[in-house]
């Protein structure tokens, strides 16, 4: 995606579009196209600041835009994701973005701690996964 068109999406205000964004912006791999469009942080604040409060839908999934952009600005890697969003890590593991490392299961509280590393930056976090109502949930920890 070229900024522009990342930018006019923004300033839209389509809440179903700038939530479609922030999915697929969590969802791209390629950090290059991640460092461009980490440079537009101060843009897309101007833009969250435009909008008010009641604007809920947009401003949440703005500042979750933000929550990953601004550690890639930073030199941050695409695994930032994993401290905003809820990712299964054998998912992850199968699309090549992250190396399971050590697992760990609870049969009687069926809870499961997975250690992992991020394939590019080395990064290591532990996945607490457990049920959590109508299925499971998977809360990432960077432990290194």
């Amino acid at each position: 995606m070229k900024p522009e068109e990342f930018i006019e999406i923004l300033k839209s205000g389509e809440v179903r579009e700038i939530s479609d964004l922030s999915y697929n912006l969590l969802h791209l791999t390629d950090m290059s196209t991640l460092k461009r469009l980490s440079k537009l942080v101060n843009e897309i604040e101007t833009i969250v600041e435009g909008y008010n409060q009641f604007e809920n839908e947009k401003v949440i999934s703005l500042k979750r835009i933000l929550s990953f952009l601004i550690p890639i600005s930073n030199n941050g890697c695409r695994c930032e994701k994993y401290s905003i969003c809820s990712y299964p890590s054998f998912s992850e593991q199968k699309k090549g973005l992250i190396r399971i490392l050590a697992e760990n299961h609870d049969i009687k509280t069926f809870q499961s701690n997975i250690l992992c590393e991020c394939v590019l930056c080395k990064r290591r976090f532990n996945v607490c996964e457990y049920e959590a109502g109508f299925g499971r949930r998977f809360d990432w920890k960077i432990i290194i």
